[in-house]
């Protein structure tokens, strides 16, 4: 299930990337998120880490591989990922 982000106005600059993956996470985890929570801190499993590649991939117009995927530790790992992303989409 994927939720609704709120409406962050300006480019998607690093600042806007961090807030749209914590509030993905949040949102799916139900736990409160910070750049530097790990995922095995907030219990997300295999169906809360496709849910977050599902609702990154739609968020940020981009592919996601499972090997990329399965390898995030942390709330920045993923971060990380999308900034990828949009610099390769530019």
């Amino acid at each position: 299930m994927l939720y609704p982000l709120p409406h962050l106005s300006g480019s998607n600059s690093k600042s806007d990337t961090e807030k749209k993956i914590i509030h993905i996470v949040e949102k799916i985890t139900g736990n409160n998120t910070t750049l530097t929570s790990t995922l095995a801190d907030l219990r997300v499993d295999y169906i809360n880490l496709f849910s977050i590649t599902e609702a990154v991939e739609k968020e940020f117009k981009t592919s996601i591989p499972d090997n990329v995927s399965d390898a995030w530790r942390t709330i920045a790992d993923i971060v990380n990922t999308a900034d990828a992303s949009q610099r390769r989409n530019r």
